[in-house]
């Protein structure tokens, strides 16, 4: 995992410079190993409780934002602000 504490500001710190693959494809890892933290039984429950499904939900949001623009609702105004600041500028147009 990129964040071992499982923050989504210290995920954000990586993922700095990053092209618009690259933030979807780290974020899709970070996900799916904060996901398996919560399935784990030799990991302590604090940090089962803090890695599990709530951060590889907001992680799955973060993709969600990034991919199509849609924010999630009850998003809290520091996770907003980072979704956006980590948000590629090199965005891919989607058309026909």
């Amino acid at each position: 995992m990129i964040s071992k504490d499982c923050n989504l500001a210290d995920f954000a710190g990586a993922l700095r410079n990053k092209d618009y693959y690259e933030v979807i494809r780290l974020a899709d890892i970070e996900a799916t190993a904060a996901e398996r933290l919560g399935w784990k039984r030799r990991v302590d429950a604090v940090r089962q409780r803090r890695c599990g499904k709530e951060y590889a939900e907001l992680l799955k949001h973060f993709i969600t934002y990034v991919r199509y623009g849609v924010l999630p609702r009850g998003l809290a105004p520091r996770d907003l602000e980072i979704f956006q600041s980590l948000t590629p500028t090199d965005r891919p147009i989607r058309g026909l």
